[in-house]
C-alpha cells in the first residue's frame, strides 16, 4: 500500500472513493460529476491537497484531505482536516493512522502552526484515532472547557 500526495492524475480514484463515502453517509448528492469537478478545483486552487492511499494494483483503499486558511491569530497557516475516509474492506489495518500522519507531517512542511479536525461525537473509532495522535477537544484559553463548531446550513 503507498500513500501519496495526490495530483490531478488521481482524480478518478479520489472521485470513487469519495462516491463511497457520500453512499456510506447516505446521501445521494453531489453527484460524481460534481464530486469530481469539485476535487479537481480543490487541487488546481491550492488551497487543499490530499493524501490517496493505494494499492499494488492501483485500487484506492482511502484519502485524506487538507485545506489550509492563514490566521490572523496565529500568524500562520492553519490546516483542517477535513476528510478522512478508509473504504470498508480495508479497514482496521492502521490506515486511518497512516493517511493522518502523512497530513500532519504536510501540515508541518509547510508552516501550519495548528491542525484542526472535526467529526460527529457519535464517531467514536475516529475520536479515538484522533485523541490517539494528540488532537484535543478541550482549550486552554477557556480554562480547558471543550471546543465545539457550530454550522448553519446555508444552503444543500
Amino acid at each position: 500500500m503507498k500513500v501519496t500526495l495526490a495530483s490531478m492524475e488521481y482524480v478518478d480514484l479520489l472521485t470513487e472513493l469519495a462516491v463511497v463515502f457520500r453512499d456510506h453517509q447516505g446521501r445521494s448528492s453531489p453527484t460524481s460529476i460534481e464530486i469530481s469537478g469539485s476535487i479537481q478545483s480543490l487541487i488546481v486552487g491550492g488551497d487543499a491537497e490530499f493524501f490517496v492511499a493505494v494499492t499494488a494494483g492501483r485500487t484506492g483503499a482511502g484519502f485524506v484531505q487538507l485545506r489550509y486558511r492563514y490566521s490572523m491569530w496565529l500568524s500562520a497557516y492553519e490546516a483542517h482536516l477535513e476528510d478522512l475516509f478508509i473504504a470498508p474492506s480495508y479497514r482496521r489495518r492502521r490506515l486511518g493512522t497512516n493517511l493522518v500522519e502523512h497530513a500532519l507531517g504536510r501540515a508541518v512542511e509547510k508552516g501550519c502552526a495548528s491542525v484542526v479536525v472535526d467529526t460527529n461525537e457519535r464517531n467514536v473509532p475516529a475520536i479515538r484515532l484522533y485523541e490517539k495522535l494528540g488532537f484535543s477537544s478541550s482549550s486552554n484559553r477557556w480554562d480547558a472547557g471543550r471546543q465545539l463548531q457550530l454550522r448553519k446550513q446555508l444552503s444543500w
